[in-house]
């Protein structure tokens, strides 16, 4: 009789920790899961509002409306400032996008980085609640 219920004890407190364990397994991947989502969503719309910026921002308007005003001054000089505007802005948009390509690799490490912690503090914890 006392043989079942030893038995019984040890079958209730091993399905216990099971489901525990797997509930902080579940809870832990959401939360990283949503972390991601997040984050994920915040880079893509961090640059599009880059680029918009970039493209169709204050300072194409202004050059244009300055350009637009200096004509004259455009063929005196046989229009090399237009093209070199049109390139350094190219150049503009190629150093914002490589600086945003930088800025995603860093934040996916970080992710990454903070996914592994997060495993190895509930690992350690679970084995310091068995042990």
């Amino acid at each position: 009789m006392v043989v079942v219920v030893e038995v019984v004890v040890v079958v209730v407190v091993v399905v216990v920790v099971v489901v525990v364990v797997v509930v902080v397994v579940v809870l832990v991947v959401v939360v990283v899961i949503v972390v991601e989502v997040v984050v994920s969503v915040l880079v893509v719309v961090e640059v599009v509002v880059v680029v918009v910026v970039v493209k169709y921002g204050g300072y194409d308007d202004d050059e244009e409306e300055e350009d637009g005003g200096d004509d004259n001054n455009d063929d005196d000089n046989h229009g090399d400032d237009d093209d070199d505007d049109v390139y350094n802005d190219d150049d503009d948009d190629h150093m914002i996008m490589m600086i945003m390509m930088v800025m995603i690799v860093v934040v996916m490490i970080v992710i990454l980085m903070m996914m592994i912690m997060m495993m190895k503090t509930t690992m350690v914890s679970w084995f310091n609640g068995r042990y």
